[in-house]
């Protein structure tokens, strides 16, 4: 769990990540998650619960904040009520700046076809690694969850629930594929099917119905196509 200042600082972090890891996997699973600290997901189910999710993840997958950062800029002291700290993991204080957050979304939809939901959304996508081991976003194999839209329909008990699922298969990804196990669209389409319904398998009535209503607010491939 870390806080996420600005988009393109996941690339040279997730970079410095592979070139220091002994493990190198040419691509990895990440998570971007846009949640303001306001809202009644983050409030009372996401930041109460950074500090397991952060041990939780075991270094199997980051999820990036989208405009927190880890210290104050200088002059934010003099607008103490444009920012708001937060508790972060391993007893560290967060920073939110409205401003930051919606740079960072504005940077997201300009390199995608997501737009931001209005509540919290979290996009699961691959970093895969060049030879050089630079890191490289690839958004043509992202999900996208709209993590309010899943709780209104009863989809989702919890957020803790959902993110152990997302941890658990992150435990067992491919070191070697992609996230979803294959390389192509028809590929990547088949095992974004089995990852959702392992994703929502603790529903008590598990069916036709409920798993349909969340593969309509599930997002996927949204990288802008070009000619």
């Amino acid at each position: 769990m870390l806080p996420s200042k600005q988009f393109e600082m996941i690339k040279k972090d997730q970079t410095l990540r592979y070139r220091n890891s002994k493990e190198q996997r040419r691509a990895r699973l990440i998570g971007i998650v846009f949640s303001r600290p306001e809202l009644e997901l983050s409030k009372n189910e996401i930041i109460p619960s950074l500090p397991y999710f952060h041990f939780r993840t075991q270094g199997n997958i980051c999820f990036y904040f989208a405009g927190y950062a880890k210290e104050k800029d200088s002059g934010w002291d003099l607008f103490t009520d444009l920012y708001k700290e937060i508790r972060g993991p391993e007893g560290s204080i967060w920073y939110y700046l409205p401003s930051l957050f919606n740079d960072y979304r504005i940077d997201v939809e300009n390199k995608t076809k997501w737009r931001y939901s209005g509540g919290s959304d979290l996009i699961l996508t691959n970093i895969r690694f060049d030879k050089s081991g630079e890191a490289h976003l690839d958004f043509s194999s992202a999900v996208v969850l709209y993590l309010d839209k899943l709780n209104e329909i009863n989809t989702m008990p919890n957020i803790s629930k959902c993110f152990e699922k997302i941890f658990q298969y992150a435990e067992k990804q491919d070191p070697d594929d992609p996230a979803w196990g294959f390389s192509d669209w028809s590929g990547v389409s088949l095992a974004k099917g089995a990852f959702l319904e392992m994703l929502f398998s603790w529903l008590p009535s598990f069916g036709k119905k409920s798993i349909k209503a969340a593969f309509n607010l599930v997002a996927s491939d949204i990288t802008i196509k070009t000619a």
